[in-house]
């Protein structure tokens, strides 16, 4: 399995990954079962824990749930030149679930629901450290090569490289930084301007009681908690574990938290958000 994980990732199975995903993506709509765009999003940057939420969510209401839409992994939408149409058509038919989560489209979020008007979205704040020590753990990277631009597998090198940025840096600590930063302004405009029809969470309170958590953003999203989620699964295949000497090479050092905090300060980018909801 770590194997052929490992190739997916290598630019040959990504190639061919992506070719046969363009083929299923060109499925008529009128043969989808599903609808035409999602009903509920789940919002976040890569690592922030999008993933156990949407999924936890999906199986408690037995809902459709497409996590990491393919298109989105491989090439990433430029937001500042694709309108939501061209979203919802080039990750078809998998944007016509009814739970949809892809961290791309954070930086696409207040237009979503503004052009989407019946979507409901939920979107998960993490905190920017540790965001990026997980996204170093996920790739194997060590947190030193961050003060360039290491070369990873082509599903994480946008990130890396600032995607998304009008200035990236060459630093990919920094890039990763501001991109947290601007997923989570995005997020704050998201739910100013549509109040009800977007929920924000941390997800070091989700995981404290994700079955409770995830019970309130369903009865959010209008549906009924008829299943229980297992939460003890794996939801990022292919993950080996990692010792406790090897986690430290992951770890941020002082100097690049005083940067990323600089950067991804939580509470100046929210600053102007009063009564935060938490997903209750």
């Amino acid at each position: 399995m770590y194997g052929l994980s490992q190739f997916r990732k290598s630019r040959l199975g990504t190639s061919l990954e992506y070719g046969a995903f363009r083929a299923y993506a060109g499925i008529p709509r009128h043969i989808s079962r599903e609808t035409t765009h999602p009903k509920a999003l789940v919002f976040g940057h890569q690592k922030t824990g999008t993933s156990v939420v949407a999924s936890v969510v999906a199986q408690q209401a037995q809902v459709g749930c497409s996590i990491d839409l393919p298109a989105e992994r491989l090439r990433p939408s430029d937001p500042s030149r694709v309108s939501v149409e061209t979203l919802l058509r080039r990750s078809a038919p998998f944007s016509y679930r009814t739970l949809v989560k892809e961290p791309h489209w954070s930086l696409f979020a207040p237009r979503i629901l503004e052009e989407l008007p019946d979507v409901l979205a939920v979107g998960v704040l993490r905190d920017p450290v540790k965001t990026i020590e997980s996204i170093c753990y996920r790739l194997r990277i060590p947190t030193e090569t961050l003060n360039a631009r290491p070369e990873v597998g082509p599903w994480w090198q946008p990130m890396i490289d600032g995607h998304g940025l009008a200035s990236p840096s060459h630093s990919a600590l920094e890039n990763l930084a501001a991109r947290i930063a601007l997923c989570e302004e995005r997020l704050s405009k998201a739910l100013l301007e549509f109040p009800d029809r977007m929920r924000v969470v941390n997800y070091e309170d989700f995981v404290v009681s994700p079955v409770s958590a995830a019970r309130s953003l369903v009865h959010f999203f209008g549906w009924e908690a008829t299943s229980e989620a297992d939460v003890e699964r794996q939801y990022q295949p292919g993950l080996r574990a990692a010792s406790a000497k090897e986690r430290e090479r992951y770890q941020l050092k002082d100097t690049q938290r005083e940067i990323v905090n600089q950067i991804a300060n939580r509470e100046s980018v929210l600053a102007n958000v009063s009564g935060f909801p938490s997903g209750e």
